[in-house]
């Protein structure tokens, strides 16, 4: 495959340009994120290109990839090259409109080897800068914030260094949002773990966002689980609803009305 359909990064380390594996692997999971997320604004959904590696080395850690279109064959070189601009539009102080939240934090994940073990990363051409990294936490830092709610799935909760965090899983989308509360509400979140809740207190939105950023929790509501809630025999056992003398047509009708 022609070179300007590959994509080349490279890390160099502190320590005489080598690099930590826990870096590298990290690095390599934000690169398909990525991907992924170029991919749905190139080509108009993710999941048709897929990706090789032609070429790694060390000394300074060089990976290099190359697509392979599933089905449409232009779409791993529109992927890769909207790739190559969004990072040089970032390392500028550019961002395309098209990003969506999830997919610039993941975009910023690039650089994290910068915070930790790296001196440098380099993809393609472009050498990571600070400006790429404020450029991106300028958009996702600006928030707004309203008294709200959110409901799902809670799951993994975290009390370690006094981080009281929990996330909740909603059922439309297959994202979560993490939740911060306080030591009164522990209790509460660990009758709740696995369960699904409402938490309701302040929700913070970015730019462009459906779902919250974050949520800092007042309180929570526990839903039953699907073997507390009474089946139809149970409902039946009720009895009759008291209409007041009306008929079903003028129940409802009223009921409607009001």
């Amino acid at each position: 495959m022609a070179a300007k359909t590959q994509l080349t990064f490279r890390i160099v380390g502190k320590d005489d340009g080598l690099v930590e594996f826990d870096d590298f692997v990290v690095f390599c999971d934000a690169i398909q994120k990525c991907l992924r997320a170029v991919e749905e604004t190139a080509v108009g959904h993710s999941g048709r290109v897929r990706y090789r590696v032609v070429d790694l080395q060390c000394s300074s850690a060089v990976i290099k990839i190359e697509p392979r279109a599933k089905r449409d064959g232009d779409a791993g070189r529109r992927t890769v090259e909207r790739f190559r601009e969004t990072v040089d539009a970032l390392n500028r102080g550019h961002v395309d409109p098209r990003m969506q939240p999830d997919a610039l934090e993941t975009f910023r994940s690039l650089a994290d080897p910068l915070k930790r073990h790296a001196s440098r990363v380099i993809i393609g051409r472009t050498t990571l800068t600070e400006k790429y990294v404020t450029t991106i936490s300028r958009v996702l830092d600006e928030v707004t914030s309203c008294e709200g709610s959110v409901s799902g799935l809670l799951e993994r909760i975290n009390v370690h260094n006094e981080k009281n965090e929990f996330v909740v899983y909603p059922p439309v989308a297959n994202r979560q949002v993490p939740c911060i509360f306080h030591d009164e509400l522990l209790p509460e979140v660990r009758r709740a773990i696995k369960r699904n809740v409402t938490v309701f207190g302040t929700v913070f939105y970015r730019p462009g966002g459906t779902l919250p950023s974050r949520v800092h929790v007042r309180s929570i509501d526990i839903h039953p689980s699907d073997d507390e809630l009474p089946d139809l025999h149970a409902v039946r056992e009720l009895g009759a609803w008291d209409t007041g003398g009306l008929t079903s047509v003028e129940f409802l009708r009223a009921l409607r009305d009001e």
